[in-house]
């Protein structure tokens, strides 16, 4: 589970959101991970900081 994140860089008030959203639903890494994205480019960033 996340507890915190940090987010610094163009359109990060985007995937800072979802982030937002993970911590506070409790989603399970794994889920996290494998969630598929509208727009991949800037959230790819999860996915790598999760693997």
């Amino acid at each position: 589970m996340l507890v915190g994140a940090t987010c610094v860089g163009p359109d990060a008030d985007s995937w800072g959101a979802e982030l937002a959203l993970a911590i506070r639903a409790q989603v399970p890494l794994p889920v996290l991970r494998d969630h598929l994205r509208a727009f991949p480019t800037w959230s790819e960033a999860i996915t790598a900081a999760l693997d």
